[in-house]
């Protein structure tokens, strides 16, 4: 069968040259990874904030509170990785153990200490946040004499 004048020839099963543009370039979407300077995590993705609360033993001395972007997470074991929607504002707030006498230090962000009992930070990946607590040192007994 010859091809109409103006026309090229196809072979059956052939697809027409933008439907095959666009199946390559779907294909390339979906298994080419960000550009050169492009960030990985984009709104709408999924990004986790890791937590990380003082302990002694098992037990942690404390609680945090992380929340953002509707979701509200309390927090008591030592350690808990917590997924929020990337570019969401999260706000972490802290109450010590009273029962193991515990006293609120600060937040630990990579070599950066925060003293508030409040905190937010903007999550745009994977961070790491620590609640720093301390216990006072038990007294020590009067020697009898």
């Amino acid at each position: 069968m010859a091809a109409a004048p103006g026309r090229p020839e196809r072979s059956p099963g052939a697809l027409p040259g933008a439907a095959l543009a666009a199946l390559l370039l779907t294909a390339c979407q979906a298994t080419a990874g960000p550009g050169p300077g492009v960030p990985r995590a984009s709104a709408g993705a999924g990004c986790a904030l890791r937590l990380e609360i003082s302990s002694q033993g098992q037990s942690s001395l404390g609680t945090v509170v992380a929340t953002g972007g509707g979701e509200r997470y309390t927090v008591s074991s030592p350690s808990r990785r917590l997924a929020f929607v990337c570019a969401t504002e999260v706000t972490l707030s802290e109450t010590p153990n009273a029962a193991q006498g515990a006293v609120f230090q600060g937040w630990r962000r990579g070599r950066r200490l925060l003293r508030a009992p409040r905190t937010s930070l903007l999550l745009n990946g994977t961070e790491t946040v620590a609640a720093l607590y301390s216990r006072p040192a038990p007294p020590t007994p009067s020697p009898s004499g």
